[in-house]
């Protein structure tokens, strides 16, 4: 195959990728968090599936109210938050690897853009001179900055086993113990450092509040392709392959995606308070400390 054909087929597999991250968010996101939009009568699956897609016409079809007193920050919050996030999301591979941002696609920069985006909406929500929002977002900043540390020893060790920190350097390596506890460190990690969707609601409306329920969709899917991505690496196609190559990575992406959402909707139904997020940020630090011993372990000699 020629380069030409190669950046073709990357330039589309990227296309495709960004369109199916940006179509399935909102469904994550009304899958995860089903309070933020409640359910009147029952419905089956077709109207299930289409429901939070008319909620976000209807968010954009009202008027967007913001304080008198808002600060630039907290009116360019929303569009910034997800600029952000949607850069992250075309960074993460999905379905496969080898697309045509693959050489921008580095770990740290994934969780910068991530932690960027987490943390300007938590700025924000301080800003809007709410009580309420503003205790919250001040305790899920703790927990962010807290689930750094474990975040960042994760990353090493994951770039001490594929010499560096692209992203499809990573997933081109078996891990081993070493690489599935950084993993599950990570995954520790993030859902200490997403923190409670209720913020969503207090102080947003119209557009503003339907942009973060795009974005809080997107981080999920991030997350979710990052990590399952990282545990189960032979799941991804390759750009290269073409469409029918493709075909077998988007079934193993609907699973991984199915099985992440049933995940983080039993953990997040589970850990209902700041604390309990906090205590989970320090277990994915001493998890993420067991990774470079076993990686140590398993380079000694017999």
């Amino acid at each position: 195959m020629t380069d030409l054909a190669g950046l073709l087929l990357g330039g589309a597999a990227l296309l495709l990728h960004a369109a199916l991250m940006v179509a399935a968010a909102p469904l994550v996101e009304a899958w995860i968090a089903p309070e933020t939009i409640p359910v009147t009568h029952p419905a089956r699956w077709p109207e299930r599936i289409m429901r939070p897609y008319r909620a976000l016409g209807a968010l954009l079809a009202r008027e967007t109210i913001r304080s008198g007193n808002a600060s630039p920050l907290a009116v360019a919050a929303p569009l910034l938050a997800v600029s952000l996030t949607l850069v992250a999301a075309c960074l993460v591979p999905s379905f496969a690897v080898g697309l045509l941002d693959a050489p921008l696609a580095d770990l740290l920069l994934v969780l910068g853009l991530l932690a960027g985006a987490q943390a300007t909406l938590l700025l924000a929500a301080a800003d809007d001179g709410l009580a309420s929002s503003g205790l919250e977002a001040v305790g899920q900043m703790v927990n962010l900055i807290l689930a750094v540390p474990g975040g960042i020893v994760a990353v090493l060790t994951l770039s001490l086993l594929a010499g560096g920190t692209g992203l499809d350097q990573i997933l081109a390596v078996p891990h081993g113990g070493a690489g599935l506890a950084a993993c599950c460190a990570l995954g520790l990690a993030a859902i200490a450092a997403t923190g409670r969707r209720s913020i969503l609601s207090q102080g947003w409306s119209g557009a503003d509040l339907a942009l973060l329920r795009v974005q809080d969709g997107l981080q999920m899917l991030v997350w979710i392709d990052l990590i399952g991505g990282l545990a189960l690496p032979g799941m991804l196609a390759a750009a290269r392959s073409g469409p029918l190559g493709w075909l077998e990575g988007l079934l193993f992406w609907a699973l991984r995606l199915a099985l992440g959402t049933l995940l983080l909707r039993t953990v997040g139904a589970s850990l209902t308070s700041l604390s309990s997020r906090r205590r989970l940020a320090g277990l994915s630090l001493l998890v993420a400390a067991l990774a470079p011993v076993l990686l140590l372990a398993g380079r000694a000699p017999a």
